[in-house]
């Protein structure tokens, strides 16, 4: 939220309006100062600041629940906390974003645009142009100018520092944009690649003298995420961080782009398959080992042992030479040797099998029979044609064999019949190698693709030794010959691990053979340099690899480090890095030359996993590592929580975007070695308070502000205080702690009038202002516009402006104790009083819907009182972006000066957002005003489902339990994935397929309503029985009615046991698979179990649920299952409908399953729940709800009957198993838990 005058509420519903209002002044070079209005101070005008926006930290919705530390004793605050003030000593700025304060008492400012400002000191009003580096910038979103830093004895040592995004890919030459990204490629559909910059200045005076690049490096194909801050540390070197330039709505594995028509290629940033985009974060873990690249492929592998290793490079021989030993084979048929290989920059090269008669063969070696595991087989493929099946490996009868299937996948079968366990997605192409590995170790049999675990399982099987030759290419009979190219075959008497699995694959791509590995890139990291050259220094912890970028990183692993400070005292290094969906993170570097810490972005948010990358291999490799894992964040807050309870700021959108350690000594003691840190999207700004230990305690934080204006920095200044950078407001504020002591005055001003012909008379008036402990306060004022409060003294003054134009007029009031407030107005000196412009948009129509990559276009016009119609140079043009998921903040999309038409391309961005289009007509006296048009996107709904139902899926980075539904722009693009392995009621699942046949982890435009299906297959069975399932539950009662004599039916939970009655068969075979308990079969005429009245459970009208499994006998009838007596629920299947119905007893359906079961030969298993008015059942796991009807119900006072009515009149010709009541509400994984356990054993 925003400082602003009175006349626009600092607080009220429509928060994004005053956003709006805001942004647009700043762009007019109108700024919000202590309730009035200045023009914005700048000595050299140029072009309003294409691209920027508000806020620049592309941050994440509210979303998921995840626990976090909130402090107890936060109390909601006022704005500003007890004994604290905020006041702005710098105003007129336009969208500033860092500052800092040289010991001369110059004040640097960097705006956003490239500009970067010197103020002489706080009281001075009228800065200098120190650079002017806008040609250079790239401003456009959340690009810009954003770091700024002081050489650490300026000006003695005369430089000064600046990081921005460089218009121009890395290398390149700009302006290549021009502040803009035209569609194609559109800003978030391909992106415009950029890089950033690190340069040095050196300062004459006021002004840069000269400039040297020490960095361009950072690849950032989309607009966010970009370079972040820099600072010197206490040991002299200068600290870099960077974002991850990734796309911030889709999972980005550097697989995007190459649209039709787009100038960005697929991958821009030339990264190797699956390690681009945000796992660039991670390059350190892809990165060259040694030497300059990875250990050789051939190297990795015989590292780990294997039984056998076919390189399959020969030229010429018909020999297969074996790496390891002797167990060579020979080439078959047709095929063609020395063919390229798939190992990068390994000379040795491949086979490729004609598909008729080409194969290798390979003798029946002992040492090849492994039986039944454990055991590794690893290759490269590449497929020349798809279709049909064909064979990679078959080891012959009882053993395995390894084929691509009809349907595309890979699939591992044992020769003579069954599917250990196949690939989940298929793969059709045949430009690429592929490295697959599979593995089994006892029933398990896992499938590896490009180091990742794509496992879908089939059945376990046992595998034998055979007696016949092992053949590569074709099948063990010889009906079928493969089309595909092979290099690198070797076999493991082992089960490779999921980390050794990507270590392979890694050293494959990374050039094993001498070639290029993957380029380790500055994106998502922390780097420390020498601040005369840019590079990495000896100390640095990689400090001997021959490689320059990672000799200058210190950390990595994050999303966008945008602020870091030093703690006071030490070296450590504290960093918000902004997150994405869910979790905003502080992280601390205790020692940055002790070794480079990893904080696991993109694999982790927060202190868990982020399932949105979570089956990538880089991450799989990340998780399973022991020696190097991920470092979690020191203190991290969810979106959807408050950072103090209680408090006003609000929840949701969050953007952590500045963080200082307070070191003065006017602020109260507790205070002294707080850490304070402030939310751009929040508009908050708190202190986490030192603990005992001398670091800041998660568990006490405060806060300061609430809100503030709009925070981007925070830092140290003049006195010891704490300043803020105000974005949107356009200012630079304090502040201070005047506590029980003097406190500042605050100045208030009139002007009358404030506009009008010259000359022009004006009174101004002082007589508002205050003191907040009643002193008596002295006036100055500032009224020729010159910076200098010299003109007039006393409350009231008055002056003559000669001279057409504007001029801003000031006072500056002040108390005994010599505290300051001052205040500006503008006046408007013309030949006539002048009246602001009417601006009009013509189009596009209000109740325009768009969908993403519609091109939208606008005209408007503008009148005005003096100068009649406006030219289209006296217009201008913002569309920004609303992202409104709880409290609604803006990007600034794009700005169109100087027309009154033109065009846009609609965007992609998660929903709820919309689009403001803006129109501010200014007029010949300088008078501005604007309109806007909001314009709503068409949506629609993805349906998410796994079969079977509650399992998890991820869509748009958020994962959460099925069914769910999501609401999109139409035409966007949503990343879903299915995380695999899942466990649900013990049982262990494997992903198989998409509903829409994409992989596991894939991007869907959201084109139109559907629903996406996510089969599993069970890998494992149940780890316990359906009796520990249901008792794990803690259901009120459990008849197992297993009993074979007597006439007891014993409650397996408690002492609510029952009676047999009537005629029944007990000890018939029950509903469970592979259970001897047995069940009871009714016969429709006088069989029943009944429970005592005095101990019938009792639930009302909820929260329940009913278990049962039942098989019917009579596919006709009225058959009573349960009936809980009078006012209770009846449970029966209906004559009319064959369905089960719910009734209650006395009246009334409440619900019946959507399809009849009138089968006479299977068992159902159903639940019944019930929570007030929330109605559902369930049968055989999934829920076949029908039309419910909402009646409630009463504890009855008789007995519990099972297979009969209350009142005698029915009986059910039913066999009834396993009825268990609960006092809960089961929900659908719990119900499908229960199935699964039932029918798995």
């Amino acid at each position: 939220m925003l400082r602003q005058p009175a006349a626009v509420p600092a607080t009220g519903p429509d928060r994004r309006v005053r956003r709006r209002l805001l942004a647009v002044l700043a762009a007019a070079g109108l700024l919000a100062t202590s309730g009035s209005w200045a023009v914005a101070a700048d000595p050299s005008p140029g072009p309003s600041p294409a691209g920027g926006g508000t806020p620049f930290l592309r941050e994440g919705a509210a979303g998921g629940t995840s626990s976090l530390q909130v402090p107890d004793e936060g109390v909601a605050q006022a704005a500003v906390a007890p004994g604290f003030t905020e006041t702005a000593v710098i105003t007129g700025l336009t969208f500033p974003t860092n500052v800092r304060f040289a010991a001369d008492g110059r004040v640097f400012v960097a705006e956003k645009s490239g500009l970067i400002k010197v103020f002489s000191s706080l009281a001075d009003t009228t800065p200098t142009v120190f650079a002017d580096l806008r040609t250079a910038v790239d401003d456009y979103w959340d690009r810009g100018l954003l770091g700024l830093e002081l050489a650490p004895n300026f000006p003695a040592d005369p430089y000064v520092y600046a990081a921005y995004t460089y218009d121009a890919p890395i290398g390149g030459t700009a302006p290549v944009w021009n502040d803009a990204c035209p569609s194609p490629p559109g800003p978030t559909t391909d992106g415009c690649v950029v890089s950033a910059r690190v340069i040095r200045m050196q300062a004459s005076g006021d002004t840069m003298a000269s400039q040297q690049v020490l960095i361009n490096d950072w690849c950032q194909q989309f607009p966010s995420h970009s370079i972040g801050d820099l600072r010197f540390g206490p040991d002299g070197a200068l600290y870099v961080s960077g974002g991850d330039g990734a796309s911030f709505t889709t999972v980005d594995t550097g697989q995007l782009g190459g649209s039709q028509g787009s100038p960005t290629p697929v991958n821009p940033c030339t990264d190797p398959v699956n390690e681009g985009g945000a796992l660039r974060s991670q390059d350190l873990r892809t990165m060259p080992s040694t030497g300059g690249q990875t250990a050789s492929y051939r190297t990795t592998v015989l590292d780990d042992a294997p039984v056998v290793y076919w390189r399959l490079g020969e030229t010429t021989t018909i020999i297969v030479g074996d790496e390891v030993g002797s167990l060579t084979g020979w080439y078959g048929g047709t095929s063609t040797k020395g063919v390229p290989g798939a190992i990068a920059g390994d000379a040795n090269g491949a086979v490729s099998l004609d598909g008729s008669t080409g194969y290798v063969g390979v003798p029946d070696y002992a040492s090849l029979d492994l039986a039944n595991g454990p055991f590794s087989i690893e290759l490269w493929v590449k497929r020349k044609t798809t279709g049909g099946v064909q064979s990679v490996i078959d080891r012959g009868p009882g053993s395995y064999q390894v084929y691509f299937a009809t349907d595309g996948r890979l699939t591992v079968g044992r020769n003579g019949g069954g599917t250990l366990a196949r690939e989940s997605g298929a793969t059709t192409d045949t430009t690429a190698f592929h490295h697959f590995v599979i593995t089994k170790s006892g029933t398990t049999t896992r499938v590896y693709k490009d180091g990742a675990d794509v496992t879908a399982v089939g059945t376990d099987l046992t595998l034998a030794n055979t007696s016949t030759n092992l053949w590569l290419g074709r099948w063990n009979d010889g009906t079928a010959f493969a089309n595909i190219v092979l290099d690198d075959v070797s076999i493991y008497a082992s089960a490779l691990s999921a980390a050794r699995v990507l270590a392979h694959y890694q050293a494959g791509i990374g050039g094993g053979g001498g070639g290029t590995p993957d380029p380790v890139t500055l994106d998502g990291t922390l780097i420390r340099v020498d601040p005369a050259t840019g590079d990495a220094l000896a100390t640095n912890p990689n400090a001997a690899s021959p490689d320059a970028n990672a000799r200058r990183i210190v950390a990595q692993g994050t999303r966008n480090p945008f602020r870091f400070t030093f703690r006071p005292g030490t070296g450590e290094l504290w960093v918000g890095d902004v997150g994405w969906g869910t979790f905003e993170e502080i992280d601390r570097i205790v020692s940055p030359t002790a070794g480079v810490m990893n904080f696991g972005w993109p694999c982790y948010e927060g202190a868990g996993q982020q399932s949105g990358y979570a089956g990538t291999s880089i991450c799989a490799g990340l998780y399973a590592d022991g020696t190097a894992p991920a470092t979690a964040p020191y203190y991290a807050y969810d979106h959807a929580a408050k950072v103090v309870a209680g408090e006003t700021c609000p929840t949701g959108s969050s953007a952590i975007a500045g963080l200082a350690f307070y070191a003065g000594t006017s602020y109260p003691t507790e205070y002294r070695g707080a850490l304070f840190f402030a939310d751009n999207s929040r508009d908050c700004l708190w202190a986490m308070l030192p603990g005992a230990n001398g670091l800041p305690d998660p568990g006490n934080i405060r806060t300061i502000l609430a809100p503030a204006a709009n925070p981007v920095a925070v830092v140290a200044g003049p006195g010891g205080d704490l300043f803020y950078v105000d974005f949107d407001g356009g200012s630079i504020r304090r502040i201070a702690y005047p506590g029980a002591g003097n406190q500042a005055p605050t100045a208030a001003m009139t002007a009358t009038p404030s506009s009008g012909p010259a000359p022009l008379d004006v009174a101004f008036s002082g007589a508002g202002s205050s003191d907040p402990e009643g002193g008596a306060l002295t006036y100055a004022w500032d009224l020729d516009g010159d910076g200098a409060y010299d003109d007039a003294t006393g409350v009231t003054a008055s002056w003559t402006y000669t001279v057409a134009g504007s001029v801003t007029a000031g006072l500056r009031v002040t108390d005994p104790q010599a505290a300051t407030g001052t205040t500006s107005t503008l006046i408007s000196v013309g030949s006539a009083p002048n009246t602001p412009p009417v601006p009009v948009i013509d189009t596009p129509a209000a109740g325009l819907t768009w969908a993403v990559g519609d091109t939208i276009g606008f005209t408007g016009h503008a009148t005005d009182a003096e100068d009649g119609t406006l030219a289209a140079a006296s217009l201008s043009w913002q569309l920004v972006l609303q992202h409104c998921p709880s409290n609604c903040h803006s990007h600034q999309v794009q700005t169109f000066a100087g027309v009154a038409a033109g065009s846009f391309t609609a965007p992609d961005h998660d929903y709820p957002s919309h689009l403001d289009l803006v129109l501010t007509a200014t007029d010949a006296a300088g008078a501005s005003a604007s309109t806007t048009l909001s314009l709503d996107p068409r949506t629609v709904t993805l349906s998410f489902r796994t079969e079977p139902t509650g399992l998890a899926l991820v869509a748009s980075g958020m994962q959460q339990p099925t069914p769910f539904a999501l609401t999109a722009i139409e035409g966007g693009t949503v990343s879903v994935g299915a995380p695999s392995p899942q466990t649900m009621g013990g049982v262990t699942y494997a992903f198989d397929s998409w509903s829409d046949g994409g992989a596991a982890g894939h991007d869907v435009v959201a084109g139109a309503d559907m629903t996406l299906t996510a089969t599993y297959s069970m890998t494992t069975p149940p780890v316990s029985s359906y009796p520990d399932t249901v008792v794990a539950d803690g259901p009120v009662a459990y008849w197992r009615l297993g009993e074979t004599a007597g006439i007891v039916a014993n409650d397996t939970v408690g002492t609510r046991s029952g009676w047999y009655g009537g005629t029944l068969t007990r000890g018939v075979t029950g509903a469970l698979a592979a259970d001897d308990d047995g069940a009871v079969s009714l016969d429709g005429a006088s069989g029943y179990v009944g429970v005592p009245s005095s101990s019938a459970p009792r639930l009302g009208n909820g929260p329940l649920s009913v278990e049962f499994w039942v098989k019917r006998k009579s596919a006709t009838g009225t058959h009573p299952v349960i009936d809980a007596g009078p006012g209770a629920y009846q449970i029966t299947f209906s004559s009319s409908t064959g369905k089960l119905t719910v009734s209650r007893n006395g009246g009334g359906i409440i619900v019946a399953e959507s399809t009849a079961t009138t089968d006479t030969t299977t068992w159902h298993h159903y639940v019944f729940t019930k929570d007030g008015s929330a109605v559902k059942l369930y049968r055989d796991g999934v829920d076949v709800t029908g039309a419910v009807t909402n009646r409630t119900l009463a504890n009855a006072t008789k007995n519990f009957w099972i297979g009969r009515w209350d009142d005698g009149t029915r009986y059910g010709n039913v066999v009834v198993d396993e009825v268990a009541l609960y006092a809960t509400v089961l929900t659908p994984a719990e119900v499908s838990a229960h199935f699964v356990a039932g029918t798995g054993g």
